[in-house]
């Protein structure tokens, strides 16, 4: 069903700001419930804003006053929105289903999911081989990364990096968040045990030196099949100092959360990231080692990728000569200007380096940790800026509507959330909240680009699994809008960048989900609920009670 007006989908928290949008003037706007059509609200005036990406008109409907729990619609003269619902916490269901997903992206072993009704044999146990040699390597386990059952070092760490900030940003919505596991260790939480699905895969991809594999995949990319399927030849590719460092990194920042929980993981993770730290601090960069034909996760530098790991080994050991690196190399990877962070990815993932400086309780390094909140707080106040300025509040500039818009946008939101933990300013808040109001349908297209997240979501992504089965994973955020994406895939619409998308399966430039496209949304919804939930309703299917 098409709509016309854009709300978020999945819903708002009841004391939240509350906007409705739409491309054509809305008049006679008011709110109805759901199931009976009763009129419930009609207060507020229509306002226009020129979006200077677009370079349409945009009216926005700010219904923040009305709080009562419920179902409802946005009507306008024949218009209307998707179903969506107040109170109930959405920020934590959003979480939830982010983060489920990453259950039913799970390679070697058998699946048969209650919840979403994945199900498939074991899958990708044969024999690995490296690229060059044809030794055999045990890399069983681990997340498909995409819609495709290619496994990848970089995007593997950059995604458990950001989860584990919410040891840090949400504790209480990870300890008390159920997510239905079959194999769920109590004392770990259910979140930090299916991270530790993906980190016990990463463990077997350090070679005894320390070095990291890039990947595991086929050669080519197997049809749209199911994952027991795919049985062509397993192939390692080589060690690469990118895919070392990101490993480096993640897995310090794994030792300081497993800390509490249990020393001896928290230990090996410890062993592993000083392990790959010293193969760095022997070997000059190792670039874009052989890919075959499969995803290319290509760099021209491992400058970001060094001074991550040395920020987290730093704050995981307190150990100077860490200390020492970051300082000397800040500059050269960040830069100077205040103001200016990218959106987190694994092309820029020394993002995390202020962040996790900023976030260290023990506060180490005075000036460091200074210079870091400075960094995240002015960065903040750009984002704020775009911000106010777009129609629908999304902080994308033109040249961002390209390949994974969606994550960029969450992605920037978390950047909002941050500045928002660190000033308690409201402001920062409701534009991080704008960020996930986005890519859950206050867009110009009225999409929510996360799987199962509301009437006007994604259907059909570029998924094998999905493609093959004909079961729709719940939690997947899809790219989003993408100027390229005709070039790319020959599918995508040929239009401005905030209206190319189509919810085609073949539509891989736009369609296609990953695992560190979920990554800002798990840690921004948990934020989210972590922030507003002493005064939303109790009622939360995802709670533990």
């Amino acid at each position: 069903m098409e709509f016309e007006v854009a709300i978020n989908q999945i819903g708002y928290g009841v004391y939240a700001k509350k906007v409705a949008f739409s491309l054509h003037p809305m008049r006679r706007v008011h709110l109805v419930e759901d199931m009976t059509g009763a009129e419930r609200f009609r207060a507020g005036t229509v306002e226009e804003m020129r979006d200077p990406i677009l370079g349409r008109t945009v009216y926005q409907w700010d219904f923040t006053g009305f709080g009562a729990p419920g179902q409802y619609r946005v009507v306008a003269e024949g218009a209307q929105s998707a179903s969506f619902g107040l109170g109930g916490q959405p920020y934590r269901s959003v979480f939830s289903l982010a983060m489920r997903s990453y259950l039913c992206q799970r390679c070697g072993i058998a699946l048969n999911d209650p919840v979403s009704g994945v199900h498939h044999p074991v899958c990708h146990l044969r024999p690995a081989r490296t690229v060059d040699t044809g030794e055999v390597v045990e890399v069983s386990g681990g997340w498909h990364d995409a819609g495709d059952y290619g496994r990848y070092t970089q995007t593997a760490g950059v995604t458990v990096g950001q989860i584990l900030m919410l040891a840090e940003l949400a504790p209480r919505t990870v300890a008390g968040t159920d997510l239905s596991l079959p194999d769920c260790r109590p004392e770990w939480s259910d979140t930090w045990t299916e991270v530790a699905y993906e980190l016990d895969w990463m463990f077997k991809m350090q070679r005894s030196d320390g070095a990291v594999y890039h990947k595991v995949n086929t050669d080519q990319f197997c049809a749209m099949v199911l994952p027991q399927d795919d049985v062509e030849p397993l192939i390692v590719y080589d060690v690469a100092t990118p895919d070392t460092g990101i490993f480096a990194a993640a897995m310090a920042r794994a030792a300081r959360v497993w800390q509490p929980l249990d020393p001896g993981y928290a230990t090996k993770a410890l062993h592993a990231a000083m392990r790959a730290w010293d193969f760095l601090s022997h070997h000059q960069p190792l670039l874009n080692p052989k890919n075959g034909h499969t995803g290319a996760y290509s760099r021209q530098s491992d400058a970001d990728e060094r001074l991550w790991a040395a920020a987290e080994l730093w704050l995981s050991t307190g150990d100077m000569e860490y200390e020492r690196y970051v300082d000397a190399h800040w500059t050269e990877v960040l830069g100077d200007a205040p103001g200016s962070l990218p959106a987190l990815n694994w092309q820029h993932c020394a993002v995390m380096v202020p962040i996790a400086m900023a976030l260290d309780p023990n506060r180490a390094g005075e000036r460091l940790f200074a210079r870091s909140q400075e960094r995240l707080v002015k960065n903040g106040e750009r984002l704020l800026q775009l911000s106010e300025a777009q129609g629908f509040g999304v902080v994308l500039a033109a040249n961002e509507y390209r390949w994974a818009s969606a994550k960029a946008a969450v992605a920037h939101g978390l950047n909002l959330a941050l500045a928002h933990r660190l000033t308690q300013r409201k402001e920062f808040l409701d534009a991080a909240l704008a960020q996930w109001n986005f890519v859950l349908g206050c867009n110009a297209l009225c999409r929510s680009w996360l799987t199962g997240a509301g009437e006007g979501s994604t259907r059909h992504p570029h998924h094998r699994y999905v493609s093959a089965s004909g079961i729709l994973i719940p939690g997947l955020l899809v790219g989003g809008a993408n100027a390229e994406g005709y070039r790319q895939d020959h599918v995508s619409p040929n239009v401005d960048g905030p209206m190319a998308y189509v919810d085609r399966s073949e539509a891989f430039a736009v369609n296609e989900n990953a695992i560190d496209y979920n990554a800002p949304l798990v840690v921004l919804s948990a934020y989210l609920h972590e922030t507003w939930d002493r005064s939303e309703s109790p009622r939360d299917l995802g709670s533990r009670g």
